[in-house]
């Protein structure tokens, strides 16, 4: 049976897919990173990474070991968090980031900042997938499924999203003859789909204006500029006014929304009480 802090060499070779990246991360060199990562491939008698000069993968060994080690540190890191004095005083530093749309978020960090006045935030508002581990994040708030083993991540609520336009916009049978605002994703460059639209041929629309912003689009929107792609959430209390109005023949689609954070030891007290006041206040 390994140490902890075994499974967390192996957990960190995971997440950096370099022993080198690893060795500095822990702290270690990159031989002694080599020789635990030996040691349980010895003891399993397999072999839990594929290696090349440039980096490493997981075989499919690696990849069962893996959740596995994932599941015991989680357990771990709940239990020490569990035994922490409730009076304990949040102190120290966490990165953050969320996708940028103010309207959803914006409230819920000025709670948190007021409730854990200790804890020192640097947040970053980008609709960029970014590397959680390269770019020392310690959470990050995604929208969809989560398909990154290598990474923690709790569910914390679901998005809806349908098409909407303002009630004084004038729109037609003929998708020729609309206006589209349409949202590009900043890391891929691709336009976003409209789910719940049949039919709509993203890359063949004649009107269009397109923007790596959805508070740009929601106020164009608003602004009777055209038909927009948005969160029902932001849409609400311009919906209760009758100055938004869903497309005809459209329906609500559901994205699920996620935090998702990595094995950081020094700042795991912190991400805990992150993820549990996001938790408890998404959408409520």
């Amino acid at each position: 049976m390994h140490s902890i802090k075994d499974l967390s060499v192996f957990l960190c070779v995971s997440q950096s897919k370099n022993f080198t990246e690893a060795a500095t991360i822990l702290g270690m060199t990159s031989s002694a990173v080599g020789k635990v990562i030996t040691k349980i491939e010895h003891e399993y008698k397999t072999i839990l990474f594929h290696r090349n000069t440039r980096n490493v993968s997981l075989t499919e060994d690696g990849e069962m070991l893996l959740k596995h080690t994932i599941n015991i540190m989680s357990e771990i890191n709940l239990a020490k968090i569990n035994l922490t004095p409730k009076n304990k005083s949040y102190t120290g530093k966490i990165k953050i980031g969320m996708p940028n749309i103010n309207e959803l978020f914006e409230d819920l960090l000025i709670s948190f900042l007021i409730k854990y006045p200790g804890i020192e935030v640097e947040a970053h508002f980008d609709d960029d997938k970014v590397n959680i581990i390269k770019e020392g994040f310690d959470a990050v708030i995604r929208f969809g499924k989560i398909s990154d083993s290598r990474l923690f991540s709790k569910k914390i609520g679901e998005l809806k999203m349908g098409v909407f336009h303002s009630s004084q916009y004038k729109t037609t049978l003929n998708d020729d003859l609309n206006t589209f605002l349409l949202y590009k994703y900043p890391s891929s460059g691709k336009i976003e789909y409209w789910h719940g639209y049949d039919n709509l041929d993203m890359n063949n629309i004649k009107n269009k204006h397109i923007f790596n912003s959805i508070s740009m689009i929601l106020k164009l929107c608003i602004e009777s500029v055209g038909i927009a792609f948005l969160p029902e959430a932001i849409c609400d209390n311009y919906i209760n006014s009758g100055e938004l109005v869903r497309f005809k023949n459209t329906q609500s689609t559901v994205r699920d929304v996620s935090i998702v954070w990595s094995n950081n030891k020094d700042s795991g007290t912190n991400v805990r009480a992150f993820i549990d006041h996001f938790n408890a206040n998404f959408m409520k």
